[in-house]
């Protein structure tokens, strides 16, 4: 069995494409940035971000967890998108390092409280060392 996502171009994969465009742009990531992180060509992107052909779902799952944006928004455009717009805003003007660093750090939370009852002196030390080792870290 194939792992396409059959009939996505049917599926009005123009708009599938447009929302990818969206989000890539405004997370100020350029086409070779981003399918670079998801793990595809430029090209390929491409032809997506333009609604030419459909893409696997392990392509739709590395876009949902680059992005932090759910595939309900990515195929069929669900509202609850307005709320990662916002957020993502507030990326604007850092840099690829500090947005991988702050994703890194927002999956970290998310992985606690999804198994927990949470804490939030316990969210706060998972913050503080993320942002120790990115510092550690390689230069931007």
């Amino acid at each position: 069995m194939s792992q396409n996502l059959v009939g996505i171009k049917n599926m009005q994969g123009k708009d599938v494409g447009a929302r990818i465009e969206h989000i890539r742009k405004e997370l100020k990531f350029t086409r070779v940035q981003f399918a670079e992180q998801i793990g595809i060509s430029s090209q390929y992107l491409g032809v997506i971000e333009r609604g030419l052909r459909g893409f696997s779902a392990d392509t739709l799952v590395s876009i949902c967890k680059v992005t932090g944006t759910s595939s309900d928004y990515i195929l069929f455009g669900s509202p609850e998108r307005e709320d990662i717009s916002s957020a993502a805003a507030s990326f604007s003007g850092i840099s690829l390092k500090q947005v991988r660093i702050a994703f890194e750090i927002m999956n970290k939370i998310a992985a606690f409280v999804n198994t927990s009852e949470g804490n939030e002196m316990l969210i706060q030390e998972v913050a503080k060392q993320q942002i120790h080792l990115a510092k550690l870290g390689e230069p931007d």
